[in-house]
């Protein structure tokens, strides 16, 4: 079984002044610290309770939010402090955020959302569930197995209670939505449910993490939060950083490339056959130089090969996903090379376009295969990511006395 204590963090404050490694950009410092200390302002002058911090990435921020209020408030007891797995997905954790529909809705109103979010960093004036767009909130209602976890795992702790969710970066509002659509369906007793933002997200888009790593020097680095995440995506809790969570992880992960690979053997076809409808639009379009149709040909040709050699393996093992990005920058290059089709741009998007059918067969499968080899091996060394994770602690308690 897979150990839950997810409460359980690594390290203990030190009194010695560590040096700082993680956060090792002051600027980056002083705008956690002083946006940690709004926070905490607000958290106390408003009496929230309970704060719900959503893993992995706003969990290091509780072990700030806990030192700096038994700096500044001594003789006060601190918030109960919570922690939830509701987010996007990544290769290890399905996510829930995701399932959230994309509608007429939501899109006419998402200037207004993305507004309220940065509000919520900015001024602290926190999400509330009336806010969740009505299509998002239907689907939110429909997810009573995440609510009955919900109501197991936390039994009556928010009873009477009032609640905020912390979110390290916000962009749409669909995980403080999703998290609080869900907390607040699962927790009816409840006496409020909120959801903060720590800071807006300044990402451009899907996997553009550079710029929030510049504000949140740990955003999503594995390990980095003390917690490990389960390979469900209905495991609402994260879990210990152990070997045997680990072994645990890859026996998933491993089980899923296997499947993957079998089912990307069964597209092989398909991958063929979108080769030869490629090859015989190539010769069509560039009819009028010969020499550069030989020369795509065999470019091609070591796709094909790559195709052929899964087939004979019986596996996808031989598709090579770096090999092929070569091989279409090869194709875009030797084209752009031509005297007589180089400057032909519509030629060139039309044979862009044909590439992306060859991409029916096996590309698909065996990118999923790479990025999940990829999460295994950042499992692998384990002792690594204990030590970063209690380095960070250490470093994030040593902010909240206001050293450094």
């Amino acid at each position: 079984m897979l150990d839950y204590r997810s409460q359980s963090d690594p390290g203990r404050e030190s009194e010695k002044q560590v040096s700082y490694e993680i956060l090792s950009d002051p600027e980056a410092r002083e705008n956690i610290r002083e946006r940690m200390g709004r926070f905490l302002r607000a958290v106390h002058d408003r009496r929230v309770d309970t704060l719900v911090f959503l893993d992995r990435s706003a969990r290091p921020l509780s072990w700030m939010f806990r030192a700096m209020w038994k700096r500044n408030y001594p003789s006060e007891a601190v918030p109960d402090v919570k922690f939830l797995n509701i987010g996007t997905a990544t290769e290890t954790h399905g996510g829930q955020s995701g399932e959230l529909p994309w509608d007429d809705e939501v899109a006419e109103s998402f200037d207004r959302r993305q507004e309220r979010v940065w509000e919520s960093a900015s001024r602290d004036r926190w999400l509330s569930p009336a806010e969740i767009p009505a299509s998002w909130q239907r689907v939110i209602s429909e997810k009573t197995e995440w609510m009955h976890t919900l109501r197991e795992t936390f039994q009556d702790s928010f009873a009477g209670r009032y609640s905020v969710i912390v979110e390290e970066l916000g962009c749409s509002g669909k995980t403080q939505m999703m998290a609080l659509g869900v907390l607040n369906g699962a927790f009816p007793s409840a006496r409020k449910f909120e959801a903060a933002t720590f800071f807006q997200s300044r990402s451009r888009g899907p996997g553009d993490e550079s710029i929030d790593k510049e504000q949140l020097p740990w955003f999503r680095e594995l390990g980095m939060a003390g917690v490990l995440e389960i390979p469900d995506i209905d495991a609402i809790q994260s879990a210990s950083l152990s070997a045997e969570n680990v072994r645990r992880i890859r026996s998933e992960l491993e089980g899923r490339i296997e499947r993957l690979e079998k089912e990307g053997v069964a597209l092989v076809p398909a991958g063929l056959a979108g080769i030869a409808r490629w090859e015989a639009l190539m010769r069509e379009t560039f009819v009028e130089d010969p020499p550069l149709c030989e020369r795509l040909a065999v470019i091609i040709g070591r796709w094909k090969e790559m195709h052929e050699a899964c087939m004979a393996d019986g596996t996808i093992r031989p598709y090579d996903i770096e090999a092929v990005s070569l091989i279409r920058g090869e194709i875009y290059e030797a084209v752009r090379a031509s005297e007589k089709y180089g400057n032909d741009w519509g030629a060139i998007r039309r044979m862009g376009d044909a590439l992306r059918d060859i991409e029916e067969g096996p590309y698909g499968c065996a990118s999923q295969v790479r990025k999940l080899r990829a999460a295994i091996d950042a499992h692998a060394d384990l002792p690594s990511l204990i030590a970063r994770s209690k380095q960070l602690r250490r470093e994030m308690e040593e902010l909240a006395k206001g050293r450094g």
